[in-house]
C-alpha cells in the first residue's frame, strides 16, 4: 500500500512583486522547505515571522516577510522572557 501525500500548491511568481501579498502555511512549507512542526518552532523561538491573523480560523505571512527569510535578511526577534509577579 503506498501513502499519499498531499503536495503544495506552487507559488506564483508574481507574489514575490506585490509586497503586501500574502502566503497560506502550505505555500510557505513549500518555499521553505521545512515541516510544519519545524515552522512553527522556528516562530517561537523568533526564527521566523510569525502569521498575522485574517480572520477567525485564517492566518498567514506576508510574502515580503518570507522572501527576507529565504534571502538569510530577516532579523529574528528576541522573545521577551515573562517575570511572574507574586
Amino acid at each position: 500500500m503506498t501513502r499519499k501525500t498531499k503536495s503544495a500548491p506552487p507559488v506564483n511568481p508574481d507574489v514575490w512583486q506585490a509586497p503586501d501579498s500574502l502566503l497560506r502555511l502550505p505555500e510557505v512549507l513549500a518555499c521553505v522547505g521545512v515541516a510544519k512542526s519545524t515552522l512553527y518552532g522556528f516562530i517561537q523561538r523568533g526564527l521566523f515571522p510569525a502569521p498575522i491573523k485574517v480572520g477567525t480560523r485564517l492566518s498567514a505571512w506576508r510574502a515580503s516577510e518570507v522572501q527576507a527569510y529565504i534571502q538569510g535578511q530577516f532579523q529574528p526577534q528576541a522573545k521577551p522572557k515573562l517575570k511572574l509577579v507574586k
